[in-house]
C-alpha cells in the first residue's frame, strides 16, 4: 500500500463544501469563485465527482488526507488507516480530544479544522458509512441527467456535427420578387446577388427628385462645377499599400548604405575600425601563427616524441595477427612441412609402429632401387678395384664380338660391328664419355632499363662459357636480338672466346618497347647449346605530377566558389626537362582559360605555384556560376603538352531556417541554420527553445511546397497548416548576386512557446 501512486487534487472538479452544502449560486462562476478560495477547504469534507473520494484539506491546499471507506485487508487493531499525499499511513487513534497528538500525527497545521477541533472521523459513530452513500447537495436544473442524443429530451454532446461553425442552410433562397418588393417577412437564405438586387431597389426607391425639393435647385445652380474626379484605376488600396510597406521595411529590399554612427548600441570599433577599440580584446602574444601550430602538430604526431604505451587493441589487425602466431623457442625453428608432435612420435617408434627394421643392409637395397640416385652396385665397385693406381686407361682385351655401341647411348641389341670410321677403342670412349653441350656460365646485360630520353642508347653484353665434351673447344660465340618478345631473330655479334663482351650501339629510344636477346654457343665437336633470353626495357613518358590542394570543401553554397591555388610541379622522366606552366581555369565545364602568363621552369626539374587568391565571377554566359575547376599545362623540352587538372569545386543554393526569439523576423540570409542544396523529400529538425516567437524556414521557390510538419511532443501531428501558404522573396546568394525567387514559410504563436518543442520538417 506504500506505492500507491498520490491523487492530484483538481479544485476545479470539486462542488459544494460542509460549511453551507445547501447554498444556491445565481451563476456556475459564482460557485467556482467560492470553491476556489483555499480557505473554504480547511478542515472540511469534499468529495471529487469523478471518484466519489472524500477529502479533508488544510488551508494552503498543500496537503489532503484521502478517506476510503471499506478498505480490504484493513486489520480491527484500533488504529487508523489514512492515506495522505497518496502515501498509506497507520496511525494510532488518540483520545477523542486530545489535539497534541493529532498535531503530533499529522504535523503541525496540517488539518485546521473549524473552530479548531480536531476530532477523527473515525471516532463519529456512523460517519464512515454515511460517507459511502454520500452526495453533496445543489440545485438541479432541467438539463440535469438527460440523454444524448437528437430528439426532443436529450441533450447533445461536445462533438456533435451539428454544433459546428459550418452549416448547410436548407431554407430556400430569396426571390428576385421579394427583393424589389421589400414586404415579405419569411426567414429566406441569400445569396450575394440577391443582396446588392436588395441594395439596388432601396436605393432607387427612396430617390427624390432634385425639383421635389424646395430651394434645392437653386442651390445647387449657384454652385460653380467642381473638378472632374480624377481616375483612381493607378491607385493602391489598402492592402496593396500594406504590402508595400511590408517590402520597404524589409532590409534584403534596402539600398544603399547606412552609417555605422546611426545604429545604436554598437561599440566605438564599428566607427573607427580600430583594433584598440575592441572590448574584452584577447592578447594576441599568447598564440601562435599557423606556423607554429602546424610545427606543434607534426611533433605531436611524430611517435618519437610520444610518451606512455599504446594498447594492442588500438592497432588495427595486430590482435588478429599475433594470434595467428607461436611463441619463438630457443634453439628451434620453425618449418613449411608442418611437422607436427605426431610425426616425431611416428617415426622415434617406427619399429614399434609396425614398421621394418632399418638395417645397412635395407638402406644399400632402397638406395640402389631408387631411379633418381646413382645406385654404386658390386659391379662397379668390382670394376673399380680392377683399375690400376694411376692409370690414365685400363685395356681392353676383345675375345668375342661386342655389342653396336651407337653414339651418345648403349643398346643391348644383337652383336654387330663398330660403326664406321670408329676404332674399337673410339667406339667405347664414345659409349663412356657421351658429347655434351658446352656450358653457358653467364649471359648478362648493362643496363636493364633505359628512362625515356632523345638520344640513342646502347647495352653491353657480356658472357662466359666453356666446352663440356673431352677435347672440344669453344669454336663459336653468336649474339641474336629481336624486339618486344615477337618476331624472327636476327644476328648480331659472331665472336670465338669462351668469355667477352659486345656493345649493340645506336639503339633508337623509342617509347615503351623492350629488345630481347640470345645467346648461341658452339663447340669445336659440333655441339651447340642456347642462352635464356634476356631483355633490355624502355620506359615511356612519364607525365609530371601537380600537388593541387584539395579546396576543402568542395560543395559550397553559390557565390563561395573562391579559392587560393598553390601545388608544386615535379617531372617524372629525369631525361625530359620541365620548359614552362600555364595556370588554367574553366567554369560551369565549359573552355579552358588562362589564368595569367606562362612560366618559365628554370631548373626544368620542379617548380612550386606561385599562390593565386582566384575570385570566381558571378556568373559566365549569362549563367550563373555553379563549379569551378582549375589544370595546369605543362610544356617539355620535347614539346609534348600535358594537362593535370584538380577537383572541381561546385555552388548550390541554401536552405535557411530558425526559432526566432524576437518579435521581429530577421532577413532571410540572417537565420542561424542552413542546409546547402536542398530539395524535394529533404528533412531537417527544428528545436525549438522556451520563449521563441516566430518559427522560420525558406528555400527556393524552384523547389515543391513543403511535405509536413511533424509536431513530435503533440503526438507527432502534422501542423504544416499553422505556416500557412509561402510568400515568395528574392534572396541573394553569397556574395549578395543572383536574386531568385524564395518560399518563406513563418509560424507566429498567440504566445511565445512555453517550453522547448520540436519540429521534423520534410520538403
Amino acid at each position: 500500500m506504500s506505492n500507491i501512486t498520490p491523487f492530484p487534487l483538481r479544485l476545479l472538479r470539486q462542488f459544494a463544501d460542509s460549511i453551507d452544502p445547501d447554498m444556491v449560486f445565481p451563476t456556475l462562476d459564482a460557485m467556482n469563485d467560492y470553491l476556489a478560495s483555499p480557505r473554504r477547504y480547511a478542515g472540511q469534507l469534499v468529495s471529487c465527482i469523478e471518484t466519489e473520494t472524500i477529502f479533508l484539506l488544510n488551508s494552503a491546499r498543500t496537503t489532503w488526507i484521502e478517506i476510503l471507506p471499506g478498505i480490504p485487508d484493513v486489520p480491527d487493531d484500533g488504529n487508523a488507516y489514512i492515506r495522505v499525499h497518496g502515501e498509506w499511513q497507520v496511525f494510532q487513534l488518540p483520545e477523542q480530544n486530545d489535539p497534541s497528538s493529532w498535531e503530533e500525527i499529522l504535523g503541525t497545521n496540517n488539518i485546521q479544522p473549524k473552530d479548531n477541533k480536531k476530532v477523527p472521523i473515525s471516532a463519529l459513530a456512523g460517519l464512515t458509512e454515511l460517507l459511502e452513500g454520500y452526495e453533496q447537495a445543489f440545485t438541479k436544473r432541467s438539463g440535469f441527467n438527460k440523454d444524448f442524443g437528437d430528439q426532443e429530451g436529450t441533450v447533445t454532446q461536445g462533438n456533435d456535427p451539428r454544433l459546428s461553425n459550418s452549416r448547410e442552410w436548407t431554407a430556400p433562397t430569396v426571390t428576385e420578387v421579394e427583393v424589389v418588393q421589400g414586404t415579405s417577412t419569411e426567414r429566406r437564405a441569400w445569396s450575394v446577388v440577391r443582396v446588392r438586387e436588395a441594395i439596388a431597389a432601396w436605393v432607387n426607391s427612396v430617390k427624390i427628385k432634385i425639383e421635389d425639393v424646395t430651394g434645392l435647385s437653386g442651390i445647387l445652380n449657384s454652385k460653380a462645377d467642381k473638378t472632374e474626379i480624377p481616375d483612381t484605376s493607378s491607385f493602391e488600396n489598402a492592402t496593396q499599400l500594406d504590402q508595400r510597406d511590408a517590402a520597404n521595411r524589409n532590409r534584403g529590399n534596402h539600398t544603399g548604405t547606412q552609417p555605422a554612427s546611426t545604429v545604436t548600441g554598437l561599440g566605438a570599433v564599428a566607427t573607427t575600425n580600430s583594433y584598440d577599440d575592441l572590448d574584452n580584446k584577447p592578447n594576441l602574444s599568447e598564440f601562435e601563427n599557423t606556423s607554429a601550430l602546424n610545427q606543434r602538430d607534426n611533433a605531436n604526431r611524430n611517435r618519437e616524441n610520444h610518451t606512455g604505451t599504446q594498447d594492442i587493441s588500438t592497432i588495427a589487425g595486430l590482435a588478429a595477427a599475433l594470434a595467428s602466431k607461436v611463441e619463438k623457442i630457443e634453439g628451434k625453428g620453425l618449418s613449411q612441412e608442418d611437422f607436427t608432435t605426431e610425426f616425431k612420435e611416428l617415426l622415434e617408434n617406427f619399429e614399434e609402429n609396425g614398421g621394418p627394421e632399418i638395417t645397412p643392409e635395407l638402406i644399400k637395397e632402397k638406395y640402389e632401387e631408387n631411379e633418381d640416385t646413382n645406385a654404386f652396385d658390386d659391379a662397379a665397385k668390382l670394376k673399380l678395384e680392377n683399375i690400376e693406381p694411376e692409370a690414365e686407361k685400363n685395356p681392353i682385351w676383345i675375345n668375342e664380338a661386342i655389342p653396336p655401341l651407337p653414339v651418345g647411348g648403349y643398346s643391348n641389341t644383337e652383336p654387330a660391328t663398330p660403326p664406321e670410321g670408329l676404332s674399337v677403342i673410339a667406339a667405347i670412349e664414345k659409349f663412356l664419355f657421351p658429347p655434351l653441350p658446352p656450358s653457358i656460365n653467364s649471359f648478362t646485360r648493362s643496363p636493364s632499363q633505359f628512362e625515356f630520353q632523345d638520344d640513342d642508347v646502347s647495352v653491353t653484353l657480356s658472357w662466359n662459357t666453356n666446352a663440356v665434351t673431352a677435347g672440344a673447344t669453344i669454336a663459336n660465340v653468336r649474339i641474336e636480338f629481336r624486339r618486344n618478345n615477337s618476331g624472327s631473330w636476327t644476328n648480331l655479334h659472331n665472336a670465338s672466346t669462351q668469355t667477352g663482351s659486345f656493345v649493340h650501339s645506336d639503339i633508337p629510344n623509342s617509347n615503351n618497347h623492350s629488345i630481347n636477346y640470345r645467346l648461341i654457343v658452339t663447340d669445336s665437336a659440333g655441339n651447340t647449346a642456347t642462352s635464356s633470353v634476356i631483355s633490355v626495357n624502355f620506359k615511356s613518358y612519364q607525365t609530371p605530377t601537380i600537388s593541387f590542394p584539395n579546396f576543402s570543401p568542395l560543395s559550397r553554397e553559390v557565390g563561395e566558389l573562391d579559392a587560393t591555388i598553390t601545388g608544386t610541379i615535379t617531372r617524372r622522366s629525369p631525361n625530359i626537362a620541365l620548359q614552362s606552366y600555364q595556370l588554367e581555369v574553366r567554369l560551369n565545364g565549359g573552355s579552358w582559360q588562362n589564368l595569367g602568363d606562362s612560366v618559365t621552369i628554370t631548373d626544368g626539374n620542379s617548380a612550386a605555384l606561385t599562390p593565386v587568391e582566384y575570385t570566381a565571377p558571378a556568373t559566365t554566359g549569362g549563367d550563373v556560376v555553379t563549379s569551378v575547376q582549375f589544370s595546369i599545362r605543362i610544356t617539355d623540352q620535347q614539346g609534348q603538352g600535358s594537362r593535370l587538372t584538380s577537383n572541381t569545386i561546385t555552388g548550390s543554393r541554401k536552405l535557411f531556417y530558425e526559432p526566432v526569439q524576437s518579435e521581429t523576423l530577421p532577413d532571410i540570409r540572417d537565420l542561424e541554420f542552413s542546409i546547402l542544396n536542398p530539395n524535394a523529400g529533404t528533412q531537417f529538425t527544428i528545436n525549438i527553445p522556451a520563449g521563441a516567437q516566430i518559427v522560420a524556414f525558406a528555400y527556393p521557390a524552384s523547389i515543391r511546397d513543403v511535405s509536413q510538419v511533424i509536431f513530435v511532443q503533440g503526438g507527432n501531428v502534422d501542423v504544416k497548416g499553422a505556416f500557412g501558404s509561402p510568400d515568395i522573396e528574392s534572396i541573394a546568394d553569397a556574395k549578395g548576386q543572383n536574386d531568385i525567387d524564395y518560399k518563406v514559410y513563418t509560424f507566429t504563436p498567440v504566445e511565445p512557446f512555453s517550453s522547448a518543442v520540436t519540429y521534423n520538417v520534410t520538403i
